[in-house]
């Protein structure tokens, strides 16, 4: 096929864009991870050690909630290894009675050592390691994984996406459910719209089997802006 000179030019032009994208891309997603070192994970830290409510009877009345809402039971995973991602100081994966948890948490060894009440060892495993980092270990041994009010606070959407898949079993489910702000801040580096959030699921790989939009009985968010949730598929 013979291209002429404009054709030439025009997919040439589209060639560059692509390329300046991917390099904006990557600029943003060191940024974040900058931010994400420096200001997210230590306020991170702090709010942990100093917040009562994951103390308290309420955190798993709201995990019940939350989970019942999305379509769970209790039983479903007896005897699997299911990943809590983001897992934090408290383990909402308890909800799932007898199942083999895997909770990957990069501050998962500090709240261990600072904070007196968190559950961490109630796991079957704990990574402390930021979901960016692939664990081969999980890979194709996984299934369920629940991300919950986490994907506004990681720097590297994408990645986290790629180990997910790969630590999914064939019949393996994804539980994303997230806040979505415009606004972003040291807390929060990431900026994701509904949009561009299903973008990086189907760009990723995984089919979206059914989606909502806040979080029923909970309320609209876990903090700020609306909660969207998605359950995904491999295929």
């Amino acid at each position: 096929m013979v291209f002429s000179k404009p054709d030439f030019i025009c997919r040439y032009c589209l060639v560059f864009v692509y390329k300046v994208t991917d390099v904006v891309e990557l600029f943003m997603k060191n940024i974040a991870k900058t931010a994400w070192k420096k200001e997210a994970q230590p306020g991170e830290l702090i709010f942990h050690q100093t917040n009562e409510w994951r103390n308290t009877a309420g955190f798993m009345e709201q995990t019940i909630k939350l989970m019942e809402g999305f379509g769970y039971k209790r039983t479903m995973f007896k005897g699997q290894v299911i990943i809590d991602l983001g897992c934090g100081s408290k383990l909402r994966s308890k909800f799932f009675t007898d199942a083999l948890i895997v909770g990957i948490e990069p501050l998962g060894s500090d709240f261990i050592k600072t904070v007196p009440w968190n559950d961490l060892n109630d796991a079957y495993k704990v990574f402390s390691a930021p979901a960016e980092k692939t664990i081969k270990e999980l890979e194709g041994a996984v299934k369920f994984i629940m991300c919950i009010n986490v994907f506004d606070h990681m720097f590297d959407v994408d990645k986290v996406l790629e180990n997910c898949y790969k630590y999914l079993q064939d019949d393996g489910e994804f539980l994303l459910s997230v806040d979505i702000h415009k606004e972003t801040n040291p807390m929060h580096p990431v900026s994701l719209t509904p949009k561009k959030l299903v973008d990086k699921i189907k760009k990723s790989g995984f089919k979206i089997i059914r989606s909502t939009k806040g979080l029923g009985l909970v309320g609209d968010n876990y903090g700020h802006g609306i909660a969207y949730t998605h359950v995904l598929h491999l295929r």
